[in-house]
């Protein structure tokens, strides 16, 4: 069988891409998973809970403060229980829910006055039927401006989670607002 030229070097860039495909899945290392849990640090949720067990929300953020409370009619602001739309309470708690972790900061709870975490920027509560408080802070936003750094629960330890998650607070804000 007498190929041409075209027709080997075809050959040739077929066992090139073969050769160095396997060399990449033989030596790529695995990601480390974290806290024995199988989860991978990009896709940890910075809290578990279910939305429907949250009764209470008690947000902080640039100064200004916004309780939400669940009530038999439905999701209402305090002072004065003025009534909320049901789905921007869901659409944050949601929000919440799908958190995640985009890293954790190395030796972070040295710097927590780097990270504004010392006198936290926003604040976070949920009061979770059954479970009991559950708190976020964030501090400052990383170099790039894409992430915050955030501490749960007075955790020893300072993670970034995405910076959209303080736009979602605004949003809360606003529709509380109208």
């Amino acid at each position: 069988m007498n190929l041409s030229a075209e027709g080997r070097r075809v050959a040739l860039l077929v066992v090139v891409a073969l050769v160095l495909g396997g060399y990449t899945y033989f030596t790529t290392p695995e990601k480390k998973a974290v806290g024995g849990s199988g989860q991978e640090t990009a896709s940890r949720r910075v809290i578990d809970f279910n939305p429907r067990r949250v009764t209470r929300v008690e947000i902080s953020h640039e100064g200004e403060s916004l309780i939400c409370q669940r009530t038999a009619e439905g999701w209402k602001a305090e002072p004065g229980l003025k009534a909320l739309r049901a789905e921007a309470v869901e659409d944050f708690l949601q929000n919440i829910g799908e958190l995640v972790e985009i890293g954790e900061v190395e030796e972070g709870m040295e710097g927590l006055s780097e990270y504004r975490l010392d006198n936290p920027t926003s604040r976070l509560s949920l009061q979770i039927e059954g479970e009991g408080t559950r708190t976020i802070v964030f501090g400052s936003h990383n170099p790039v401006q894409t992430s915050v750094y955030a501490r749960v629960d007075d955790a020893p330890r300072v993670v970034l989670v995405g910076s959209v998650i303080l736009w979602d607070m605004r949003k809360l804000f606003i529709t509380a607002q109208q």
